[in-house]
């Protein structure tokens, strides 16, 4: 009797143990904007239906618009890429999808080359996807088969992840935000970007992001070979066996970046070129959709959210090529054999315009061209507004934007090019 007694006060106190976590979680982390928490609860809601599947980070997150993949593809699609997912996310998403959807036939997996750079099981990248997993076995497995031990209790509990910061939070805020539709599951825009369905992010335009191609180039990593992550290949790997052992048919593609952005990676085709070795050596099909004549996807400046995302029309663009009357014939025809190939095609193009800050008040910048336009006798407008949309004064040292008083931070930029005919192009909003 007295260890019946004894067992009963401890599952009590686990009992309460559990509700104070769950009340603190509840009160002091905020995920009201989490649109991966969307995406997973879809992903549930959809399980058993789910019959081609889109796989990857960001770029496929918010490049493939599932409402026109399902028109496209006569099935019903899902697309379950994350912000920043890395290729140990995409093999254990894979794993739940195929256990959970019996009816599934394709995987068609984003493989971007930045992501064969990154680590695999990083906090956040982890995160994003292990807050929302409905499964916790699934949970566990990708946690202790990926994370290293020290990091796994900030992947696992929100609460530790978030200890620097927790106690400034307000929880009154966070619990007025957790409303009726966040308890429902309701689409959200946040920052710029929108919550469709099925996994779809698209980008919205908002007073501080008008598009238009002027780009600061600090974040754009040149691909070396050399830095291909072992551990990211091991997973690909292993995501390869995955689909064959369970006669799912994977297919490799890489969604279309800017020109611009193709153009700061400097050596784009090396990295084209090892992933069709690598889909070739795993007799997997792969398509870079970076490749893609021009009069079969046209992606223009405005269909750009940024240098790397697409917005709402380039992803119906790019879904369509993806999904459309190429597809049964594999794309044939469609492709150039390198980027290189691809750039000597274009005639008297503007890529973008590049900035880089060389310290607060002073600013370069340069214009990307294709190799036949050279640009001569053409003139420069540049505009700074400040934080509160005034002018601010500058002076132009050749290419050089200097301010004369305090930093770019935060501020709104607009550089036109002109010649003699009239605006050749117009670059804005740049907000280093």
């Amino acid at each position: 009797m007295g260890r019946i007694k004894l067992l009963a006060k401890v599952i009590v106190f686990v009992a309460i143990l559990i509700f104070i976590w769950n009340l603190l979680c509840y009160t002091l982390v905020d995920d009201t904007k989490a649109f991966s928490r969307l995406t997973l609860h879809d992903f549930s809601e959809n399980e058993g239906k789910i019959e081609v599947l889109f796989v990857g980070p960001s770029t496929s997150m918010m490049g493939i618009d599932t409402e026109i993949a399902d028109e496209c593809f006569g099935e019903n699609t899902f697309n379950v890429s994350t912000t920043s997912q890395t290729l140990d996310g995409t093999y254990y998403l894979c794993k739940e999808a195929i256990e959970k959807n019996p009816n599934l036939k394709q995987i068609y997996l984003n493989v971007s080359p930045g992501i064969l750079l990154r680590n695999v099981g990083e906090v956040m990248p982890t995160a994003i996807i292990t807050d929302y997993l409905s499964s916790n076995m699934r949970r566990l497995e990708y946690v202790w088969g990926s994370v290293e031990p020290e990091y796994r209790g900030n992947v696992l509990f929100p609460l530790i992840r978030d200890r620097e910061d927790i106690f400034t939070r307000n929880p009154v805020e966070i619990i007025k935000g957790k409303d009726k539709a966040y308890r429902n599951y309701e689409p959200f825009s946040h920052r710029g970007l929108e919550y469709k369905e099925k996994g779809f992010v698209t980008g919205v335009r908002t007073p501080e992001n008008q598009g238009g191609h002027v780009y600061r180039t600090e974040g754009i990593e040149e691909f070396r070979e050399e830095n291909i992550n072992e551990e990211e290949v091991r997973y690909l790997e292993k995501t390869v066996a995955l689909c064959r052992e369970e006669e799912i048919e994977l297919i490799f593609f890489t969604a279309p970046y800017s020109d611009f952005y193709l153009q700061g990676i400097k050596n784009y085709d090396s990295a084209s070129r090892w992933i069709k070795a690598f889909a070739a050596e795993q007799h997997v099909e792969y398509y870079d959709f970076n490749l893609v004549r021009r009069d079969i996807l046209n992606l223009l400046p405005e269909d750009f959210l940024n240098m790397d995302h697409l917005m709402e029309s380039g992803a119906e663009k790019f879904t369509r090529v993806l999904g459309g009357e190429y597809r049964s014939t594999s794309y044939e025809g469609i492709f150039y054999d390198s980027y290189q190939e691809k750039m000597k095609e274009d005639k008297q193009c503007i890529y973008g315009i590049a900035c880089r800050l060389l310290e607060a008040r002073r600013l370069e910048f340069e214009v990307l061209l294709s190799d036949d336009y050279k640009g001569d006798g053409w003139q420069y407008s540049v505009e700074v507004l400040g934080t509160e949309g005034e002018p601010l004064e500058t002076v132009m040292e050749g290419n050089v934007i200097c301010l004369s008083q305090g930093s770019f931070k935060g501020k709104r930029i607009s550089i036109t090019i002109m010649d003699g005919q009239g605006v050749v192009f117009q670059g804005r909003e740049l907000v280093p």
